[in-house]
């Protein structure tokens, strides 16, 4: 099993949301909070990989829905691989700190 097309991946995509969705275990509030702007970015047969917009959504991600993500990619492909979730934007680095004014 392995996804190579942009297509594929978004349709799997659709269909693990729609298994998120129709199990109620979180609040749509909360999905759009976290999940927004999440996406599939790989599958084959030993790894899938998600990308969070940020790394503050990566990390409550990780923290508080791997699980639940899990469970809903095993009721969606048959099988939960190893589960990666990288970020989008790229990480600060120390000695060049962002200003806010």
């Amino acid at each position: 099993m392995s996804f190579e097309t942009t297509e594929e991946l978004e349709l799997i995509w659709e269909s693990i949301k729609n298994e998120m969705d129709a199990t109620k275990t979180i609040s749509e509030s909360s999905y759009n909070t976290w999940f927004s702007n999440f996406r599939l970015v790989s599958l084959d047969n030993n790894k899938i990989v998600f990308s969070a917009a940020n790394e503050l959504k990566r990390k409550m991600i990780v923290s508080n829905f791997s699980d639940f993500l899990r469970s809903c990619i095993a009721s969606t492909i048959g099988e939960c691989p190893k589960l990666e979730i990288i970020c989008d934007a790229p990480q600060m680095e120390a000695n060049n700190p962002v200003v806010l004014y």
